[in-house]
C-alpha cells in the first residue's frame, strides 16, 4: 500500500510544508517508488507511492485536475474501474491508462461526496475541493486500508499511520488512559474510531469526513444493519453466484505490477482462494506462491497425513495447479520475540508472531502482494452462529431437532450444541451473569496487573471499559453484523498493511470484497448451516476446486505450525527478557511501569507456565504478561 498525508488549516493561515515533510519521513517505508507533495496556502498533502498498479508506474502523487480545481492523495484500488467508465459515459479507450485515483475524482466530480458509495475496492483518500473550500477525507467499507486524523477546530490533519498522523498533526505521544483501560480490559486494541494517543482518531470504516469554513461533519455511508436481504433462488443458482463472487474478487486482487502470493493454511477459505487467484493468474502466464505458517517438512515426515498435517492439503494443491509454488516458514525464536517486541500504540498487532517470518519468506522470493483468506468466517464462510437458537427462538423444533442430529453425525457428541448453541444464546446477558458467574467474569476480566505504577493504576481503576460482546444471541444474521461490528476485521487489516510496510508488501482480502459481503448478509440462513454442515453452500461451491479433505474437512488445526513453533517458545521468551533488561531506562522514564515488580512478575509468570506446560497444577499467575506491551511503549501518560 501506498501511504497518504495532510492537513488543513480552517481559519486559512499557511501551512508549514515542515509538517509534511516529517510525516513523510516518518512513513518513507511505505514508499519505494517516491515521494510527493502538493500544498495551496492553507491545504497541503503528501503521498508516499507504491506503484503495485499499473497505471500508477511512473505518475506523480499527489494529483492535481486544474479544471475542476481537484486534488487527490491516496492509497486506493478501485475494482469497478469497467462498470465507473460507463456510469460516467466515457468509454474504455479513454480511460485506459487513468490511474484509480483519477478514476475517484472524475466520481467526485459528477457525484459529489456520495461517489463513496459508487467505489468498489479497498480506499483511503484525501481530496481538496477548491471551488468549495472543502476537504473530503473517506475510507473504505469495512476498512481495509488505514486512515488516522486530528480535529481540533483550527486545523484537521491525518495521515496512513499512527506516527505519520502525529507528525502531521504535530501531536505530543501522550496515551489516552481510556486506551489503555480497554486494551487491558479486552487484550486488543480493537476499537474502529480510537487509537492509544490523545486526540489522535481513526476515521471508522465505511465513513468520510468534511471540514471546511462550517467545521468538521463525519457521515457513516455504510451500515450491515442497511443491507437488503436477497432471494438467491435454486441451490444450484446460489452455490454458482457465490463461485462468481468469489472468483471476481479474487481476480480484482490479483492486479498487480509485483508477484502475488497467497497464504495456504490447508483450510478452506484459504485453499480456494490461492488456487482461484493461481488460475487467473495462469492466464496471464505468471505464478502463484503459497504461503505457510507451518515449517518446511523433511523425508522423515512422509507420507503426509491429511488428518494430522495441514501440509498434505498444501502439497496436494500445489500439485494440482502448474503454476504454484509451496513457501513454508521456517520460523525461529527471533521471529516471535520481534512480535512480542512490537509497540502496539503506534504498530497494531494481531497474529503477526505466524505472519512475521512467513512474510519475510514471501518477501524474499519477490512478493509484493498477499491474498489472505481473513474474513471469509464473518461472511461468505460463516459458521452458522445464532442459527440453532434462532430456529428455537421461532419455534421450529422440527428442523433444529433435524440439524443438531445431522451435526452429531459429523461430530459424535451427545446432544451435540444443545447447551451451547441452543439454551446459552437465548439467555439474557443479566441471566448469564447470575446463572453463570464464571462464565460472565471469563469474558469480562477487570483484573490490572500489580506492577503498574501506581498513579497509573489508580486512573485505571477509576475508567469503566464501554461493555461490548460477541456473545452468540439468536440470528444468524445478526451474529454476522456484530462480527463486522466488532472491530477486529479492520484491525487485523491495520495490523498487517503496517507490518508489510517494512516489506513493500500489501495484503488484499478477497472475502472482504463489498459484493461478497452484501451477499452473505442478505442470504438465506440455510448458505451457512445446512444438513448439519458449516459453512455449506461456500463448501459446495468449491466441489472440484479444491481436495476433497479440505472441502469438507470437519475443524480447522494446524497440528504442524503448532509443533513447529513450540519448541521456540521458551528461547523468544529469553531473548524478550534481554530485550526488557535493554529497555530499563526508558521504561522507568516513561513512568507507565513499576520497572522492578514488572521484572519479578514477569519472571514468575514464566517459571509458573513452564510448571503448568510441565503437567504441575495451574498457578495464580501475577500478571505481568498482560501488559508486557507497556515495557515497549514509547509514548508517556503526558
Amino acid at each position: 500500500m501506498s501511504a497518504i498525508c495532510g492537513r488543513l488549516h480552517l481559519d486559512g493561515s499557511p501551512v508549514d510544508t515542515g509538517r509534511i515533510q516529517a510525516s513523510l519521513d516518518a512513513m518513507a517505508r511505505y514508499g519505494p517508488d517516491g515521494a510527493g507533495q502538493w500544498s495551496e496556502g492553507a491545504v497541503a498533502f503528501g503521498h508516499q507511492l507504491h506503484a503495485l498498479l499499473p497505471e500508477s508506474v511512473g505518475i506523480s502523487h499527489p494529483i492535481h485536475l486544474s479544471g475542476p480545481d481537484l486534488t487527490i492523495t491516496a492509497d486506493a484500488r478501485i475494482d469497478n474501474r469497467e462498470d465507473l467508465a460507463r456510469a460516467l459515459g466515457l468509454e474504455n479507450a479513454e480511460v485506459a491508462d487513468w490511474t484509480d485515483e483519477r478514476y475517484i475524482l472524475a466520481a467526485y466530480e459528477k457525484w459529489g461526496i456520495d461517489c463513496v458509495e459508487k467505489l468498489l475496492g479497498d480506499f483511503a483518500f484525501a481530496l481538496w475541493d477548491a471551488r468549495n473550500r472543502r476537504l473530503v477525507l473517506a475510507r473504505d467499507f469495512i476498512g481495509a486500508r488505514p486512515l488516522y486524523y486530528a480535529a481540533d477546530g483550527k486545523r484537521v490533519a491525518f495521515a496512513s499511520d499512527v506516527r505519520g498522523a502525529l507528525e502531521a498533526a504535530g501531536l505530543p505521544q501522550h496515551l489516552d488512559p481510556d486506551s489503555l483501560r480497554e486494551q487491558f480490559y479486552r487484550g486488543a486494541q480493537q476499537n474502529k474510531e480510537r487509537t492509544f494517543f490523545k486526540d489522535l482518531a481513526k476515521l471508522p470504516p465505511g465513513h468520510w469526513l468534511t471540514a471546511d469554513e462550517s467545521g468538521v461533519r463525519k457521515h457513516r455511508y455504510w451500515d450491515p444493519a442497511n443491507v437488503p436481504g436477497r432471494r438467491v433462488g435454486s441451490e444450484d443458482n446460489a452455490i454458482a453466484e457465490i463461485l462468481e463472487l468469489v472468483t471476481e474478487a479474487t481476480r480484482c486482487r490479483t492486479r498487480s505490477t509485483r508477484p502475488v502470493g497467497a497464504h495456504a493454511s490447508g483450510g478452506l477459505d484459504s485453499s480456494t482462494l490461492a488456487v482461484l487467484a493461481a488460475r487467473i493468474l495462469r492466464e496471464s502466464d505468471r505464478s502463484l506462491t503459497a504461503i505457510n505458517w507451518a515449517p518446511p517438512f523433511t523425508d522423515a515426515d512422509l507420507p503426509l497425513d491429511p488428518d494430522k498435517d495441514e501440509r498434505a492439503t498444501v502439497e496436494a494443491l500445489v500439485q494440482a495447479e502448474p503454476n504454484i509454488e509451496s513457501c513454508y516458514t521456517p520460523i525461529t525464536a527471533a521471529d516471535l520475540a520481534d512480535g512480542w517486541a512490537a509497540d502496539i500504540t503506534v504498530h497494531p498487532n494481531t497474529t503477526l508472531r505466524w505472519e512475521y517470518r512467513a512474510s519475510r519468506e514471501a518477501a524474499s522470493r519477490g512478493v509484493g502482494v498477499v491474498l489472505s483468506g481473513w474474513g471469509g468466517d464473518e461472511t461468505i464462510a460463516f459458521n452458522g452462529r445464532g442459527f440453532f437458537s434462532d430456529l428455537a427462538r421461532r419455534g421450529r423444533w422440527v428442523r433444529l431437532a433435524r440439524e443438531l442430529h445431522l451435526r452429531s453425525q459429523i461430530h459424535p457428541v451427545k446432544y451435540w450444541g444443545l447447551r451451547r448453541k441452543v439454551i446459552l444464546p437465548l439467555m439474557s446477558d443479566g441471566m448469564v451473569r447470575t446463572l453463570l458467574p464464571k462464565h460472565a467474569e471469563s469474558r469480562t476480566n477487570k483484573s490490572l496487573a500489580n506492577c503498574l505504577t501506581p498513579e497509573l493504576r489508580t486512573l485505571m481503576e477509576g475508567i469503566e471499559p464501554e461493555p461490548k460482546s460477541g456473545r452468540e444471541r439468536p440470528g444468524r444474521r445478526h451474529m454476522q453484523e456484530v462480527l463486522l461490528e466488532l472491530g477486529h476485521l479492520n484491525h487485523r487489516a491495520e495490523s498487517w498493511n503496517d507490518h508489510g510496510a517494512n516489506l513493500n508488501i500489501e495484503y488484499r482480502f478477497p472475502v472482504l470484497d463489498q459484493r461478497v459481503v452484501e451477499f452473505s448478509l442478505g442470504g438465506p440462513d440455510w448458505l451457512f448451516f445446512n444438513n448439519g454442515w458449516k459453512r455449506y453452500a461456500f463448501r459446495k461451491s468449491m466441489e472440484g476446486l479444491v481436495p476433497a479433505d479440505a472441502q469438507w474437512k470437519k475443524r480447522k488445526g494446524d497440528p504442524a505450525m503448532v509443533a513447529g513453533m513450540g519448541a521456540h517458545v521458551e528461547p523468544a521468551k529469553e531473548l524478550q527478557r534481554l530485550a526488557i533488561l535493554a529497555r530499563e531506562p526508558m521504561v522507568r522514564e516513561a513512568g507507565l511501569l513499576d520497572y522492578d515488580a514488572f521484572l519479578d512478575g514477569y519472571d514468575n509468570d514464566r517459571t509458573n507456565a513452564q510448571q503448568l506446560q510441565a503437567g504441575g497444577s495451574r498457578p495464580a499467575l501475577q500478571g505481568s504478561q498482560w501488559v508486557t506491551w507497556l515495557a515497549f511503549a514509547t509514548g508517556t501518560m503526558g
